[in-house]
């Protein structure tokens, strides 16, 4: 069973990779000979993919990057490393649940580049099917077959070949051939990747999640009032004041009730849809896990509240006194001209900020009072 990781990778595609000007050892190493176990062979040194830095880092690979910055789930970061002349650049990957070091990440990908120079001695690389610096176009698609992409330049003095061990590209190779000098095409560039990682590994590191409220709930200071303006996030919920986002629990201990299965949330993730009932009537609202660990959705915070008038006719109140019984007149009156969407036969929508900071409000054309409001934001960092 595969843990996939298809936002790792996105860095990979980007990175600028130093090159390296002398090689290492010519031991040679045995490999697998399927391609597709993505195992190879770096200055006399085997690499199978995803690598822990740290065991990279035991093979005398040196970083000057900071090996503290944080990396959060399913994210990645470009690292460098150098080895004698060599320098490579890698995508460091979280496969975790939650918030951790580059330092304690995993290395999901390696680009190295060869020399444009044919006079200049190149990296020690070597993959399954003897391939190397030294190999053309032609070697590759021997060994390789048809490749999963490809492309030519406009000049026909550069062309890539990429072979793809999933369906999106996450795993596999690239190589990259170019004429710099009018001599021929140069195999220039290789990277492998490999965003899949076994189960029981990520298992392991996610280990046991706690039930305990994170200390960041107490960051939270309840509202006694609503705020002055919209963007001040606060409502007014039959009696209680709410700033978003809230700690869930700031909910239930005023009679709400979490009606979805209490599920956990990864880091720096995020759920719609959640059902929170207050006596006979459930509302949606958009959670946010804001803590730096895997936590439950009850330890959650609520980003974004819905009203809908046929489902969850509890009261609302938002600063200048809208209620879900006010007129589009009375909310453009308070909150100024929103952008109107008109193009429903039986609503009109009323919006103010966007999607993931703002209040959304709908019209009923008929009876011209609220049907639906849904306040949201959705802050980067709770503190």
């Amino acid at each position: 069973m595969k843990h996939r990781m298809r936002k790792f990778m996105v860095l990979l595609l980007v990175l600028a990779v130093v090159s390296g000007c002398t090689t290492g050892g010519s031991k040679k190493i045995e490999l697998h000979e399927d391609k597709f176990e993505l195992v190879f062979a770096l200055e006399g040194d085997k690499i199978e993919l995803p690598m822990k830095l740290e065991d990279f880092e035991k093979l005398g690979w040196k970083t000057g990057d900071d090996l503290t910055t944080q990396i959060k789930p399913e994210r990645s970061e470009s690292i460098s490393f150098t080895k004698g002349d060599t320098t490579v650049n890698t995508s460091v990957g979280n496969p975790s649940n939650s918030v951790i070091t580059a330092k304690e990440g995993f290395i999901m990908g390696v680009a190295i580049e060869g020399s444009y120079d044919s006079k200049d001695k190149v990296p020690n690389i070597q993959l399954s099917g003897d391939l190397d610096f030294n190999s053309k176009k032609e070697d590759v698609v021997a060994k390789y077959g048809t490749p999963s992409e490809s492309y030519v330049g406009k000049e026909k003095d550069y062309e890539s070949l990429s072979y793809n061990k999933d369906k999106y590209g996450d795993s596999g190779y690239r190589f990259v051939f170019i004429d710099y000098d009018g001599k021929g095409m140069r195999l220039i560039e290789v990277r492998v990747s490999n965003a899949e990682m076994d189960s029981e590994v990520v298992n392991s590191i996610n280990g046991e999640v706690s039930k305990d409220a994170p200390e960041l709930h107490e960051k939270y200071k309840a509202p006694t009032a609503l705020g002055d303006k919209w963007n001040s996030f606060t409502i007014k919920i039959n009696d209680t004041v709410y700033q978003l986002p809230a700690p869930l629990p700031e909910f239930t201990k005023h009679a709400w009730t979490l009606v979805s299965n209490d599920e956990t949330l990864a880091a720096g993730d995020s759920k719609s849809g959640v059902d929170l009932r207050y006596d006979n009537y459930t509302t949606r609202a958009g959670i946010m896990n804001y803590d730096s660990k895997e936590n439950y959705y009850s330890n959650a915070f609520v980003i974004s509240f819905t009203y809908e008038k046929d489902t969850s006719p509890f009261t609302f109140e938002l600063p200048s006194g809208i209620t879900q019984a006010s007129t589009i007149e009375e909310v453009e009156a308070a909150y100024g001209k929103g952008k109107i969407d008109d193009t429903s036969s039986y609503r009109t929508r009323l919006e103010y900020g966007d999607y993931n900071a703002g209040i959304e409000f709908s019209f009923d054309k008929e009876t011209k009072s609220i049907s639906r409001m849904r306040i949201t934001n959705e802050v980067k960092e709770f503190k």
